[in-house]
């Protein structure tokens, strides 16, 4: 019987010192925990860009839900006349370095450096691999028709994990990208369509315009933003569900009013 004990104990601290270790793997991983391990002044940095990719940058679409595959925000790496809102880059590295801390399995943040004259931003595009790969599978003949038949869903986010840049994979498409972003097949064919040649757009008419999502009353998070057509009933069914999400959002947000809390976890969270 002692013998029993004695086995029962070490399978015991064995099951206990393997699913300890591996916890961020198979269940919802400790914010908290990770955050213990961040300087104050990570912290601020973090802070300031969390702030603006949630609340100018749809951020917290991407992560709560899976309907927008993916959000583009971004920082300034040089800049002849620094602009104080914006997020600057050692902002990003302060994630960077801490990163390690916080596992986020569903997430991918893919960086590509843009050069305009006197400016240097560094893009970023946060993506949700669940709503990215649906995405894919929903409009899987459109970027196999666009990228050749080597296109799949998983060869597509593969080849995003391998750190090959989005508007390189896609072919610079404008109209691959308004899909990704969430826009609709219809906005984002419209988009495209409307471009002129040197990558300016028309004036706006009826059909097509500037669309806004509904903002809750109250709110201080920007809403989805887009070019489309705001009498088609696709594109109000796209605003109707975005308009819901973000009242959701919104509800949850003010309950700590931290961007940097919020969107560690909901970006390390479990989504199986």
């Amino acid at each position: 019987m002692h013998e029993m004990r004695q086995i029962t104990k070490k399978l015991i601290f064995i099951f206990v010192l393997f699913f300890g270790t591996f916890e961020p793997l198979f269940g919802a991983y400790n914010v908290e925990e990770g955050f213990k391990h961040v300087s104050w002044r990570d912290k601020i940095f973090m802070r300031k860009f969390f702030d603006y990719a949630i609340k100018l940058d749809n951020a917290a679409h991407v992560l709560c839900f899976d309907h927008k595959p993916m959000c583009l925000t971004g920082v300034i790496i040089k800049y002849k006349h620094r602009i104080k809102a914006l997020p600057c880059y050692k902002e990003w590295l302060a994630f960077k370095r801490n990163e390690h801390l916080f596992p986020h399995p569903n997430f991918i943040f893919c960086e590509e450096l843009n050069n305009q004259d006197e400016i240097k931003i560094l893009d970023i595009y946060i993506v949700n691999k669940i709503a990215l790969y649906k995405c894919l599978l929903t409009h899987d003949n459109l970027f196999k028709n666009a990228l050749g038949k080597e296109f799949s869903p998983d060869w597509f986010i593969e080849k995003l994990e391998e750190g090959q840049t989005l508007t390189k994979l896609i072919n610079h498409s404008d109209f691959l990208l308004g899909i990704l972003l969430g826009y609709g097949e219809e906005s984002a064919k419209a988009y495209q369509d409307t471009q002129r040649a040197d990558g300016s757009i028309p004036e706006w008419t009826e059909t097509y315009t500037g669309i806004d999502a509904p903002q809750p009353c109250g709110c201080k998070i920007f809403p989805i933003s887009f070019m489309g057509n705001p009498k088609s009933l696709k594109t109000q069914q796209l605003l109707s569900a975005y308009e819901r999400e973000l009242q959701t959002i919104w509800n949850e947000y003010q309950k700590k009013n931290d961007s940097l809390l919020f969107f560690l976890k909901h970006l390390c969270r479990n989504r199986n």
